[in-house]
Formats: C-alpha cells, structure tokens, sequence
C-alpha cells in the first residue's frame, strides 16, 4: 500500500512524457508538412498539368529574388518616353511570365501564386465560384479592405447580380460626357499652370490623375465632384497607405493574430 503513491506519481510522470513527445511529434509533422511535403505536392501537380515555375525553396520562395528585382529596377529612372508600366511595377511577375509562358507560377514562401493569362481559362475560372476558392485573407485584410472582389460563392454571386445591370455596354456610353468633363478639367488646370510659368515647367501629373479617377466616381455614382467630397477621398488614400503598412507583416506567422507590433519586414 506505501508503494501506491510512488507509482501513481510514476505512471503520471510517464503519461505526460508521452503526451508531450506526441506533441512534439505532431508539431514537427505539420511543420515539416506546412515548409515542404505541401508545398512540393502542389508543384508537382502543378508541372503535371504543363504549369511551369521556379522550383520550390524552403520557406523563401521566390520573395528573396523579387524583393532584389524590385530593388534593381527601382534603383534605376523609368524611361520617361515609354510606356512600359508593368516591369516597373511588378518587375519579377513580368519575369515570370516571360520565361515560362502565359500559364505559370510563382513562390510566396510556401504558397504558390498562379499567373494565367489565357482568356478562356481566365473566363473559365471566374464563372466556377464555387471550385476556384479566393484565398483566405488576413483578419486586418477584411477589415480594412472587404468588399466584392473579396466575396466567394453565393455571396459574391449575388452581389455580382446586383452590380451587373450598372455595367451594361448602354449604360456605361451614357457615362462617357461624364468621362470627357472630368479630363477637360484636368487639362483645362494643367494650361493654367503652363501659362502662368515663365516657358517650359517640370509638373507632376500623378496626383491629377488621382484626382481625375476620384472625379469621375463622384459625379458618376454619387452626382457630386472631387472638391466636394475632398475630404473624404483624402481619408480614403490615408487609409489605403497605412493598410499598406501593414500589409508588408503578410508573410510573418502569427501577425495574423496580432502580433509582433513592432517587426517590420524587410
């Protein structure tokens, strides 16, 4: 009977070792099923069906070798006399599709990006909502940036019947006076500045542009113009910068869910 404690405390002291080398056991399973039996599953399947794209490097991916595209390109002054936006803006996507066709993909960390350029394959997946899943967003994503392009199955099919009518071939030709107004404006402001310079000026035109696209949108969905709703698309630019931010924690585990704070990712 004195011996029964000394075991029970043995048999319990043993069972959490078990418990806790299973744990372990599972943890080092997901993770290496998360860093590379996953992830070299899909690009198999991905090569069978003729998709082609770099091979697949351990929690990296391709980010290294697009975060020193991007810093290349970025190193050097666009070419003012083209019109060549893409490889400035997404310079390794252009790489991309350039070395392995209109059908291929790209490594964020563990999860593949597919780049499909073809017209009936692009028409074919957006009318399959209910096979061709968006990818799960972060919570900060859906707060900050939810709406229709972010909706899956039968809500986006329903909002989709509901913005389609506005749309319409017709109804958008009656919109181009609306169109034609706002980019007078634009040049009619773009004279005065030339006209009240002292011969040729540097201008720069981007924040036109972005008040010309506001514009547009005022007076077409809401009968008002940029002036008047200022303030709020100014809101919306701040909202869209710092989201931006935050944006560049997507590849950190756990940020998901509120942390780390004060990690930026470089």
């Amino acid at each position: 009977m004195e011996g029964l404690p000394l075991l029970s405390t043995m048999n319990l002291g043993t069972m959490s070792t078990v418990i806790g080398v299973g744990l372990l056991i599972w943890w080092l399973w997901s993770a290496l099923k998360w860093v590379w039996l996953k992830p070299k599953s899909i690009e198999r399947r991905l090569r069978q069906q003729g998709i082609k794209g770099n091979s697949y490097r351990p929690l990296v991916g391709d980010i290294r070798d697009m975060i020193k595209m991007i810093k290349q390109v970025k190193s050097k002054p666009m070419d003012p006399h083209s019109n060549e936006i893409a490889p400035r803006v997404l310079p390794y996507v252009v790489h991309t599709v350039a070395k392995y066709g209109k059908s291929s993909f790209m490594w964020l960390g563990p999860t593949p990006r597919l780049f499909i350029l073809d017209p009936d394959k692009i028409k074919e997946i957006t009318n399959k909502v209910y096979e061709f899943q968006k990818p799960d967003t972060s919570p900060l994503f859906k707060l900050l940036a939810s709406g229709f392009a972010n909706y899956d199955g039968d809500k986006w099919a329903k909002h989709r019947k509901i913005v389609s009518p506005a749309f319409n071939v017709e109804k958008l030709k009656v919109l181009i006076p609306i169109f034609v107004e706002c980019c007078d404006d634009m040049i009619s402001k773009w004279e005065n500045v030339l006209a009240s310079s002292d011969g040729p000026c540097e201008m720069d035109v981007w924040p036109s542009i972005q008040n010309v696209s506001s514009d547009v949108l005022a007076r077409a969905g809401f009968g008002s113009s940029f002036e008047e709703g200022k303030r709020v698309f100014q809101l919306q630019r701040e909202m869209l910068q710092l989201t931006m931010t935050l944006f560049k924690f997507a590849f950190l585990p756990g940020y998901r869910y509120g942390w780390p704070h004060r990690i930026r990712f470089l």
